[in-house]
């Protein structure tokens, strides 16, 4: 005797904790009886497909069918998940199936369900780092991350120094800070009035109401782009406390953010820099205000199904010869992303 079997199909991949949905389609056997089917030990059952009624020994993971409780007599189907973790970004584990009539095998598949993960390393990092009065703060954390695997990777960066954290996500508000301020400046300078330029669009207002206040808040409590000399930041205080120019600066920032939101595609890139990368709080600088020897830059991520991965860090020793120590630093981390190949 033998079965003919006319389809099989099992999904390509899927995450841990993901839906694998299989299936087979055979042509028509009276004699057909049961449906075995043997899971890897890591493997759950979450549905049986077409089948009434069906049997689960535990001890094997391995799932049984009576082919009359089959509501069609020529197609079986389930979905699975893996519960397992694996370290390698693509495992492929075998799942067997029997079709059995009286002890004996019709036919006999294994199909392989295909688990992935994404996964980091540091590639590229500096050991030794000097801080001093003349050092550039944007070019002077910059690291390599590779990244492998499927499945989007969602990741948060923060920096730590005697179990301290000190760093903070870059924001919106501190994006358009720097132009702001620098705008802001510029047509004072010029004795220019501070007024916005027309791009034949509006903003809501109330959502526009909330953001300004926000960015008042930043900059008075001193979030500001390190790039900024004290005496500009000082300036843009003195005119956001003088009521007349307030409104005009106010003014500066809604078309300061018409402008962003004309260039939202460079705000989404920087939060998706490469495919399968995600980095929902955006870049991260690191802040402090005391001598410091040490820094930890440490990168959190999980999938798109919320597993959580064991996080990859770089040490990164300081020789910090600033004169005034407890004057704030703030540096950008500087990430570029490197793909690499899948881990068999």
């Amino acid at each position: 005797m033998y079965l003919k079997i006319v389809s099989e199909y099992v999904a390509p991949w899927a995450l841990v904790n993901e839906d694998i949905p299989i299936h087979f389609i055979w042509k028509p056997e009276p004699s057909l009886k049961t449906v075995r089917v043997k899971l890897p030990s890591e493997f759950s059952v979450v549905q049986v497909l077409n089948a009434e009624e069906y049997s689960f020994d535990p001890q094997d993971n391995q799932l049984s069918i009576d082919c009359n409780s089959l509501k069609s007599n020529n197609y079986f189907g389930l979905i699975v998940r893996s519960l397992k973790k694996y370290r390698k970004t693509l495992v492929r584990r075998p799942i067997e199936t029997s079709f059995i009539s009286h002890d004996i095998v019709l036919a006999s598949r294994t199909i392989n369900a295909t688990i992935v993960r994404p996964k980091l390393r540091i590639a590229e990092a500096p050991k030794n780092l000097i801080i001093d009065d003349r050092v550039n703060p944007r070019k002077l954390f910059n690291l390599t991350v590779a990244h492998s695997g499927l499945g989007t990777a969602q990741i948060k960066t923060r920096v730590t120094t005697h179990g301290k954290i000190v760093s903070s996500t870059d924001s919106l508000f501190l994006e358009i800070l720097k132009d702001l301020f620098e705008d802001v400046l510029k047509q004072e300078r010029a004795e220019e009035t501070l007024e916005p330029k027309s791009h034949g669009f509006r903003l809501d207002e109330k959502w526009l109401q909330a953001t300004t206040q926000e960015i008042e808040r930043y900059i008075r409590k001193g979030n500001i782009p390190p790039e900024m000399r004290r005496e500009a930041t000082n300036r843009v205080l003195q005119l956001i406390e003088n009521q007349k120019t307030k409104e005009r600066v106010f003014r500066l920032i809604y078309t300061r953010l018409r402008s962003l939101l004309l260039g939202a595609l460079l705000y989404y890139m920087d939060r998706y820099p490469e495919e399968d990368i995600d980095l929902p709080h955006g870049g991260t600088r690191t802040i402090f205000r005391s001598e410091v020897n040490k820094l930890v830059v440490r990168f959190d991520y999980m999938d798109s199904m919320n597993n959580r991965y064991s996080p990859v860090r770089a040490i990164i020793n300081i020789d910090d010869r600033r004169t005034k120590k407890d004057k704030m630093f703030q540096a950008p981390i500087n990430v570029r992303w490197k793909r690499e190949a899948i881990e068999f």
